[in-house]
């Protein structure tokens, strides 16, 4: 069966993305996973695509806010800024709110966004001890080049998940990819949804709202 992520949550002109109105809005409209954007900035973890600044800061959602949900829904992190060396400052403020909340760990995708994978194995180390192996790591791909590389590093450290833009997705890539979990992004056309999902590719994150009958 297909899962849909609401991409930032579902937004509108009306609906800034990345805010809580957006994920209100997802649940609203039938999701039950959401994608969104995290960033660590004054000890703080905020949600927002771009980079945090001084200005911004009073205006952007803080990362506990957006447990309202609960366990009703999938949550599909993505670390815009997590590195050596804050990865344990995040995770520590991360399973703080997560354990307030009672969210359950098999409910997390966690993506830090870092496509050099020789950084990813002592980072993915950290979030496993903190969390447990019930979440999914989940390595990311912005470009086609790196698909070797990274079924490399998958294949050592039995990685199951991938992000991946859905341009660089096609017959030959998928089979090369077909050990792994594939997360699409970002896919508005319900066509090409289809089309994917027929080639195995069951998770796809979205800023369209897709008639139900696409989960059956």
């Amino acid at each position: 069966m297909i899962k849909l992520f609401a991409h930032r949550g579902y937004h509108t002109k009306s609906i800034p993305q990345n805010s809580l109105r957006s994920i209100k809005n997802a649940f609203k409209n039938g999701f039950r996973a959401v994608e969104f954007d995290i960033w660590l900035f004054k000890n703080e973890l905020l949600i927002n695509h771009d980079k945090p600044n001084l200005k911004t800061l009073n205006k952007l959602n803080r990362f506990s806010e957006f447990m309202i949900y609960g366990n009703d829904i999938e949550y599909w992190l993505d670390f815009k800024n997590m590195n050596l060396k804050n990865v344990k400052k995040i995770l520590t403020l991360l399973k703080k709110d997560i354990d307030k909340a009672n969210i359950k760990y098999e409910k997390l995708y966690f993506a830090p966004y870092i496509t050099r994978y020789s950084n990813l194995k002592k980072i993915f180390d950290c979030i496993t001890l903190i969390f447990s192996e019930k979440i999914k790591l989940v390595m990311v791909c912005d470009n086609s080049k790196q698909i070797k590389e990274l079924i490399k590093f998958s294949n050592s450290n039995k990685i199951n998940f991938l992000s991946i833009d859905y341009k660089l997705l096609n017959q030959k890539n998928i089979d090369l990819l077909k050990k792994l979990q594939i997360l699409a992004w970002t896919v508005n056309d319900i066509n090409k949804i289809k089309e994917l999902s027929k080639l195995g590719v069951k998770y796809f994150a979205t800023d369209t709202v897709i008639p139900f009958p696409i989960f059956k």
